[in-house]
């Protein structure tokens, strides 16, 4: 079998099932409309036997298919979906704009506690001199005091 007739093959056989599936959702969608008449006829019937008076007869409204196509369903919940987007980009864009700017410069609270140094009122300390490169050498070194 070559690519072509299994392809159409395919095709038919797609057809025939969506086809088969609208029939039995026509059947189905007739057995619950017909279910739901009767109930209401006899809820109707033995509301009259009681003796109670029943309400005014709404008028019938002609109920939506509750077996919809699974492609209407789709479509549907795509365009919910990019309304909700554009709702919330709508509303991030506004919260955006609403907002002050914020801050440029980082607040640094460890500084404000900061303690300067002591300084005693007596003479000022000389430094020591540059240190050395080798550990025993600074020990024979006497630095100028």
């Amino acid at each position: 079998m070559d690519y072509e007739s299994t392809s159409e093959r395919v095709q038919n056989d797609t057809a025939e099932q969506k086809e088969q599936e609208e029939k039995e959702r026509r059947e189905r969608s007739e057995r619950v409309r017909q279910a739901r008449e009767e109930r209401e006829r006899r809820e109707r019937e033995e509301a009259e036997r009681e003796g109670k008076t029943s309400e005014p007869e709404k008028e019938e409204s002609i109920m939506a298919n509750p077996f919809q196509p699974i492609g209407d369903i789709i479509s549907e919940m795509v365009l919910k979906k990019t309304e909700s987007t554009k709702d919330s980009a709508e509303k991030t864009a506004q919260a955006l704009a609403d907002h002050s700017p914020k801050r440029k410069g980082k607040l640094c609270f460890w500084k404000k506690n900061k303690v300067g140094p002591l300084t005693p009122d007596g003479p000022a300390k000389t430094r020591r001199g540059p240190k050395t490169w080798f550990g025993w050498f600074r020990c024979n070194v006497v630095t100028p005091q």
